[in-house]
Formats: C-alpha cells, sequence, structure tokens
C-alpha cells in the first residue's frame, strides 16, 4: 500500500526538487501537492476542487513548508491543530523548512508538528535529507500523538 503525502509548498522550485529527490527513496509513495495553507485545509476537509476523494485521497503524512502567502505554515498547524480530537485529524506533519531558527523549531513542536527537517541548500544534503525523512515516515505510520513529537530536531 502506497503511503500518500500532502506537500504543502508554494515555491514550484521547491516542489521539482523535492519530487527529483524522492525518485532514489525507494518508497512506495503518492505525493499530492497544494500550494498554500488555505488548498491544505479544503484538501483535508474534501471541499471544492478536492472533494473526489479517489483523485485526492486523505494523506497519511503532511509535508509542511512554514513561509507561504494566504495561510502560513503556523497557521496551518493552528487551524490543525483546532480540529482535534476527532482521529482523522491525527495526520503526522512534518515540517520541511529553510529555518534553523530555535524559536521557529519550537513553535512549530508547541503547534503540534511531529518533526522539523531544515532544507540544505546543497543537493545532496537536501536529498539525503528528504529521501530519510520520506522513508521514516512511509507506512506504517508512528503513532500519532505527544510520544511522536520526540522526533523534532534542533538545529542541524
Amino acid at each position: 500500500m502506497a503511503t500518500t503525502f500532502l506537500l504543502v509548498e508554494d515555491d514550484p522550485g521547491d516542489v521539482a526538487l523535492l519530487k527529483q529527490a524522492l525518485k532514489d527513496a525507494a518508497a512506495d509513495i503518492h505525493i499530492q501537492t497544494v500550494n498554500n495553507g488555505v488548498d491544505a485545509a479544503l484538501y483535508l476537509k474534501g471541499e471544492a476542487k478536492f472533494a473526489d476523494r479517489a483523485k485526492f485521497p486523505v494523506p497519511d503524512v503532511i509535508l509542511l513548508d512554514i513561509r507561504m502567502p494566504l495561510f502560513d505554515g503556523f497557521e496551518f498547524l493552528e487551524w490543525l491543530r483546532n480540529q482535534a480530537p476527532a482521529p482523522q485529524w491525527r495526520i503526522p506533519v512534518v515540517v520541511l523548512s529553510s529555518s534553523d531558527r530555535e524559536e521557529d523549531i519550537e513553535r512549530v513542536k508547541s503547534l503540534g508538528a511531529n518533526a522539523h527537517v531544515v532544507k540544505s541548500s546543497r543537493w545532496s544534503e537536501y536529498k539525503e535529507r528528504v529521501c530519510s525523512t520520506v522513508k521514516k515516515w512511509a507506512l506504517p505510520n508512528p503513532a500519532p500523538g505527544p510520544k511522536a513529537n520526540h522526533r523534532i530536531r534542533g538545529k542541524k
């Protein structure tokens, strides 16, 4: 069974890099992409253009950028946290960000992200981090909730 990742990323270049890096991940994955937090929320709710669940399945994992227009990653995490305790909203969230600022890492942790991965500007490091992250979070999924928060990382 393939793992469905919802990639929430506004930069087309980063989307292309991530997809290129995943070609070598050797994991059975499916990537759905939206470019802002508003579309991510609509996707999760199965509303508007995302109503067809055969075409837009509920993701197993969310890969989230922080800095985006309309509804940034912090706002999205807060929105997602406020949807709980419904089980369908307990989807692991991995923040993929160029920010290694401790305050950003602590903030995503406090908002319920399961992991924070710093994007590297060097292709080999970026590819290794993305592949490692995807392999770690591919099915079977780790149990969501507070115990998964130990995966939050500090600066690399």
